[in-house]
């Protein structure tokens, strides 16, 4: 097992401490944006304009995956910092059917903020308890929730790779363990399976019942988390593994996961599937599986490809990111929305519904301009590990100037 020279294992933790406050809404640190207009949708992803005599209610919970974290525009709602987008899939969703929409997703919601309680925002907001948007009126229901429930901040820093054969992380930042398994894996059992059956589970079974009884005249449908990495761990032939840095300076989309942890990933992710699947049809819901079918299409397919993003540092003083690494980018809400409108027309063949044009161009990289909004602290549904940028570059650049000082012995 490598260990680093105390100065940089000194440098490592210091940086780790501070990437590690991210995830705390109160931090300045800044993460790049797309510069658009935040306040005026695009036209293909508008909220749904059902007819005024009879409209069909359609109202959106859920977490990051269903706000759409990292894309814009912004719709501001149900709070500016739960960084809700109007391509998001809810929103795509309405547009497909005409429904009448009301999106209460917000980045860093957990099951309790669905009816138990309100969600504390940067900035001292709070969003609101999300099925206060519900009624014997609400004719549809979707939600996407569970994956925070889990802890995946942990799993996000403490799985990222030195280099494509390890150490990682772990969870003390020291990169002193070979892999993510080892860090989680105790005689006992596994820490993250066990935080799945107890913690997501009874979250999930608390606030589904309560989401029942709030819409009785509800058609609801809990959309599942994509594939973040492929189904299986099944490593493609041009491997996962992709380093912050590239040939050009910082890569974009990077993948920094040995292909034993991409394995170990994809397990977890299969176990909360598999137990939101469980809790829905307990619940009398209908489960919307995306994770098969976009198993190709992860975070470790090329980038034209992918349905989830990357990691893409923009500058390292200050550590910054571009939002939404490791959510659905725009192929990913368009795939999303798409397959909960299948399941839904199976469901109302009755419905009429508007052919949907993909919207499958992926966003330019951001200019490099930081915004002290806090944005890169929240880690939506399976963690944005933007919080790790700045000890990924560190530790790349002396793994590089260490490799150059050998090969000019």
């Amino acid at each position: 097992m490598r260990t680093l020279p105390r100065s940089l294992a000194a440098g490592v933790m210091a940086l780790f401490a501070l990437c590690a406050a991210l995830v705390a809404p109160e931090n300045a640190l800044g993460v790049d944006t797309l510069a658009r207009d935040a306040n005026t949708p695009p036209a293909t992803a508008t909220s749904g304009e059902a007819t005024a005599s009879d409209p069909i209610e359609y109202v959106a919970l859920g977490d990051s995956y269903a706000s759409g974290y990292g894309l814009l525009p912004e719709t501001g709602n149900p709070q500016p910092t739960c960084w809700q987008s109007y391509n998001n899939y809810p929103h795509q969703l309405a547009s497909q059917f005409g429904f009448a929409l009301e999106d209460r997703s917000c980045t860093g919601a957990a099951t309790p903020n669905i009816a138990q309680d309100p969600q504390p925002l940067p900035g001292g907001a709070t969003a609101p308890l999300q099925i206060e948007a519900l009624s014997d009126s609400t004719d549809f229901v979707t939600i996407t929730i569970g994956g925070n429930d889990a802890g995946f901040f942990n799993i996000a820093s403490a799985c990222l790779a030195l280099d494509e054969k390890g150490p990682v992380a772990g969870e003390d930042g020291a990169f002193q363990s070979p892999n993510c398994r080892e860090v989680y894996e105790r005689p006992e059992g596994n820490i993250l399976k066990d935080r799945i059956d107890y913690n997501v589970r009874d979250g999930l079974r608390r606030n589904f019942q309560a989401v029942a009884e709030a819409a009785p005249n509800a058609d609801i449908y809990v959309v599942g988390y994509p594939a973040v990495v492929p189904v299986g761990g099944k490593i493609p032939a041009h491997g996962c593994f992709r380093p912050v840095i590239g040939l050009d300076g910082y890569a974009p989309d990077s993948v920094p996961f040995t292909d034993e942890d991409i394995t170990f990933i994809a397990e977890i992710v299969r176990e909360l599937n598999r137990t939101v699947e469980e809790e829905a049809s307990a619940a009398g819901f209908t489960f919307v599986n995306t994770e098969e079918a976009s198993s190709e299409h992860s975070v470790c397919a090329p980038r034209h490809e992918s349905y989830i993003a990357g990691i893409t540092i923009t500058t390292l003083d200050p550590p910054t990111a571009q939002q939404g690494a490791l959510h659905p980018n725009l192929p990913g809400h368009n795939y999303l929305a798409n397959t909960a409108a299948d399941a839904i027309q199976a469901k109302h063949p009755e419905l009429e519904r508007t052919p949907h044009e993909p919207m499958n161009v992926m966003p330019p990289l951001p200019a490099k301009s930081a915004q002290p909004d806090g944005r890169a602290a929240i880690f939506g549904s399976l963690g944005g590990i933007v919080l790790v940028g700045g000890t990924l570059l560190l530790l790349e650049r002396r793994r590089r100037m260490h490799t150059i000082s050998m090969t000019s012995r």
